[in-house]
């Protein structure tokens, strides 16, 4: 009876070590930032994407990004006009609309006021660019449509290494993540909406 207990005891502390090292390796892929880390991308953005690019409008493609719109807005005193898209997962999306952009996880209505503005210097802010794809998609439909794509540029909080390496990352960014595991203040990132 020793015999068995010792050995259920040892397996026990090889499962407890295992289990624990998994746990820690998840928990370093993982990365949460602070609404400390937020208000210091709200000023990076603010500094680079504002006052560096000087835009004449404002376009969010996802709650997110008009969370962080808002957030330059609202600290700095940064009153630009605001355009925010309609972001639906792709299998809930409305028919129709004027000016959609499909990804390959997301349907997303462009607000059509923006385009009586196409001579104008855009900045697209939004919470992260994960994959790049979305950024691509409505940058490349904004050109088809009209506008120039030396006067899009795009500020997220957030960028991770696969956007950056694939040449689909934004203009200015605060933090550049390996992983997409990224958690905001509000909530676990998904591109474009949560």
């Amino acid at each position: 009876m020793d015999i068995l207990g010792l050995i259920i005891g040892i397996i026990g502390v090889v499962v407890s070590v295992y289990y624990g090292i998994k746990s820690k390796r998840l928990e370093e892929r993982i990365r949460r930032f602070s609404w400390d880390d937020v208000s210091d991308a709200i000023e990076y953005i603010y500094r680079h994407g504002i006052l560096g690019y000087k835009p004449d409008l404002i376009l969010t493609v996802s709650m997110p990004g008009t969370i962080v719109a808002s957030l330059v807005a609202a600290r700095k005193g940064s009153y630009l006009p605001f355009f925010s898209s309609r972001p639906y997962p792709k299998r809930k999306a409305p028919s129709g609309g004027d000016h959609v952009v499909e990804t390959t996880k997301w349907t997303i209505e462009l607000p059509a006021e923006i385009f009586a503005h196409k001579d104008m210097r855009v900045l697209v802010i939004d919470g992260a660019v994960l994959t790049g794809d979305t950024l691509n998609s409505v940058s490349q439909y904004l050109t088809n449509n009209g506008f120039q794509r030396s006067k899009i540029k795009w500020a997220t909080l957030v960028a991770t290494d696969l956007a950056i390496q694939s040449g689909k990352g934004p203009d200015f960014y605060k933090f550049r993540v390996a992983d997409p595991n990224v958690y905001l203040p509000w909530g676990r990132v998904q591109e474009p909406g949560l």
